[in-house]
């Protein structure tokens, strides 16, 4: 939920541009510090957002993110080769919840929303190893930093575009708000290939209780979050391009959607799982690649009625980089998700068939680091429930790196 900002360290910034709410990022370089291996990151998100038509209300909102991060090179430190620390601070503040008190949708209209927090993100270390093919990471870390990255879909402020809502509303993963201890081992045998293995606590806490540190339960009921992930890095006649394929597992309890015990309390199940698939591709490329047509894919399934309120997710949307004359890095999209509600939810309560989202935003550049970008979401059947009509939210986003 997301989902999707400023996630990874200050060195995976420089490599690929994402970020929680993936948007990318500009990278502030303190010469002194550089020299003792020390990266300083900070930035700064702020929304505001009205929900103009249907939902739970109309009314109007403030989000507001302050991200602070440092990253130590431990080679530029003259302690040891390879390896990289990094811990990050993220604080949050607004009013009302855009989606949780205004538009009723499941899948998150703001990347950004979250209960007021002043909380340690991350925190972990990394090491190279194999000439650099394989690297370890252990810590607190945030699974969708390297797992369901979605380089086209960067751009968008609907969380289900930067970690869809399969995995968001189902695995349980360590995410924004929230991440996770774990261990993340990433493997790259070929320059075409890129395997990814990771073990996560299953359960990352709540983020109404857990404002300050990840309060995540080690325990049985949490269980364990198992993932996978092979990408397939192609380029034909100069359009890059990727595919990926992930399998994920929790084997931690979680409450079944309908039936009660004798008690009243829900019917616990042992485990879930589900699987998805991605595609990112460059269809035009002008100005030597910095500019161009780019669209993306997304689909998955998470098969169990009993505990999944929605079953499959597909998502699609592009993105253009310098659509308009004179405004080479200014980016435009247009993005569409669908959750689909379980059959059995369908049948006995009052859920609709699916929730559905279509984004137009754009993003323009008005300084080295100062982006200001307007963003038109209708969510049509909120949350797939028949008792909330079609959803109409309009934002603005302001985003500052130093």
């Amino acid at each position: 939920m997301i989902y999707s900002i400023f996630f990874p360290t200050l060195l995976r910034a420089q490599e690929n541009s994402e970020d929680h709410g993936k948007s990318p990022n500009i990278i502030s370089h303190y010469s002194q510090l550089e020299k003792l291996g020390i990266f300083l990151q900070a930035g700064y998100k702020g929304g505001f957002w009205a929900n103009i038509r249907g939902g739970i209300k109309h009314g109007g909102t403030h989000l507001h993110e302050i991200d602070l991060s440092v990253t130590l090179d431990t080679g530029k430190a003259n302690w040891w080769s390879n390896g990289k620390f990094h811990a990050q601070l993220l604080s949050h503040h607004g009013e009302a919840l855009l989606s949780e008190e205004l538009v009723g949708d499941s899948q998150t209209v703001s990347n950004i929303e979250t209960p007021h927090s002043t909380r340690i993100y991350q925190l972990w270390y990394e090491h190279r190893l194999l000439d650099e093919r394989l690297s370890l990471l252990f810590g607190i870390h945030d699974f969708n930093a390297d797992f369901a990255v979605n380089e086209h879909g960067s751009l968008f402020l609907n969380s289900a575009f930067g970690i869809s809502s399969d995995i968001s509303l189902a695995a349980r993963p360590g995410i924004f708000p929230l991440a996770t201890p774990g261990i993340r081992a990433r493997f790259k045998p070929h320059e075409s290939w890129d395997f990814l293995l990771g073990i996560y606590n299953g359960d990352p806490g709540d983020p109404e209780v857990d404002r300050h540190f990840p309060g995540p339960d080690f325990n049985r009921r949490a269980g364990a979050l198992f993932s996978v992930e092979a990408s397939y890095h192609f380029s034909r006649n100069t359009l890059p391009g990727t595919y990926k394929f992930g399998f994920w597992k929790n084997t931690g309890f979680f409450e079944d959607v309908l039936e009660v015990g004798m008690a009243g309390d829900p019917v616990e199940h042992r485990g879930n799982a589900g699987w998805y698939l991605m595609a990112d591709k460059k269809i035009i490329v002008e100005n030597n690649g910095a500019q161009g047509l780019g669209i993306f894919v997304q689909l998955g399934w998470t098969p169990d009625e009993a505990i999944n309120e929605f079953t499959s997710y597909i998502g699609a949307g592009l993105q253009y980089t310098g659509l308009l004359p004179r405004r080479d890095t200014d980016r435009f999209g247009i993005a569409v998700a669908r959750a689909a509600a379980n059959d059995t939810l369908r049948n006995t309560t009052i859920r609709d068939g699916a929730e559905t989202v279509l984004e137009i935003t754009y993003r323009a550049a008005l300084h080295p680091g100062v982006f200001v970008q307007p963003d038109l979401q209708f969510v049509f059947d909120p949350g797939a429930n028949r008792n909330l009509r079609h959803a109409v939210a309009a934002g603005v986003r302001l985003d500052m790196a130093f």
